[in-house]
Formats: C-alpha cells, structure tokens, sequence
C-alpha cells in the first residue's frame, strides 16, 4: 500500500513538534485520503541550489512520485524548514519541520559520505560520548550504517547535509551530521 505524500509531512510536522511518527502512523487507522494538488499560487519551498549544504528530512516507507535512481544508499529526503517559516507556524518546541507543499524526492548517501550521528543512527552500545560540549553529535559512522539507520526507524531523521545535485536531480549527500529536534524521543 502506498502512504500518500500529505500523510508523511504530517508525520514530519509531529516531529518537528517532539512527536514520533510511530504514534501518528501506529493507530492502525487507514491512511487519510490523498490530498488535492496544491494550487499554482500555493507558496512552495526554494528548491536547493546544485551545491551546497541543506536541512533534510532522511525517511523510509515512502515513495516520491520521480523514478528511484539505481544504485545503493539511495533514500526518499523531504527538504526541512525552521518552523517558524512555515506556511501554517506551529509553536516553536521543535526547530525544523516540513511544509505541506514540500515534495518528497530521492537522495543518495555516497559511500565516502562523513557521517556524525547522535541519537538514530548511533550504536546503541555508544551512550555517554555522542554529542559535544554544544550539543552536535560527534559519533563517526559509515554511509551504510547511516541508511540502514533510516530504514529501520519509524521517524524520519534530521540531518544537515553538503551535497551536490546529479545528473538525474537525484541529491548526493557527501557529508551528513544528525540534528536532534529538542524534546525528540529516543526511538529505541
């Protein structure tokens, strides 16, 4: 069964508020209907420029509408926004969230990508060294270790990515450090 695309940007926006997507989508409730598309004078996000770096939503058991690209390491991304731009505010307990008119689209984690992780995608077994003195993560993992991070979660993951765009418009994440949301749970 496909999740339509409003469903999982109304799971991103539960984060952004400190909620777990395995709460909104767990209920066993049918998915909500798809959405309308918006209208061409809906306000949508600034698309990311070919290079640089970027606030990404990393998620998993969603599927963009684009082709997926061939190739490993390659996951549906939903760009972020700070909450308090976006079109519809919600009170500011999280940093980032999702706008509802955000398309889902394919990334793709290289393989010598730099990853730092702190919550989701550390060991479980690594607990009192993973964020510094302000707050970043600090543990150093693998491209691999980060997209089965994102598979295996129930919640999407905040990550500021540098990237380039390729050739197929597919994003290609070369480096990546985790953003924990302030009151984000703990998914194990």
């Amino acid at each position: 069964m496909r999740t339509s695309s409003r469903f999982l940007l109304t799971s991103l926006g539960l984060l952004a508020l400190g909620t777990a997507c395995a709460e909104a989508s767990g209920s066993g409730a049918a998915a909500p209907e798809p959405s309308p598309s918006p209208s061409p004078s809906a306000p949508s996000p600034t698309p990311l420029p070919e290079r640089g770096t970027g606030m990404v939503y990393l998620v998993s058991g969603v599927t963009p509408e684009a082709p997926r690209p061939a190739g490993a390491g390659v996951l549906p991304y939903a760009q972020a926004t700070k909450v308090s731009e976006l079109d519809e505010p919600k009170p500011d307990d999280g940093r980032w969230g999702v706008s509802e008119h955000t398309p889902l689209r394919w990334a793709r984690v290289l393989p010598d990508a730099e990853v730092l992780c702190g919550l989701h995608c550390a060991p479980e077994w690594v607990e009192d060294h993973l964020f510094d003195a302000d707050g970043r993560p600090t543990w150093q993992t693998s491209a691999e270790e980060l997209v089965d991070a994102v598979e295996r979660s129930t919640a999407p993951i905040l990550l500021e990515v540098g990237y380039t765009t390729g050739e197929d418009g597919t994003l290609e994440i070369s480096e990546a450090r985790e953003v924990p949301q302030p009151n984000a749970r703990d998914p194990q």
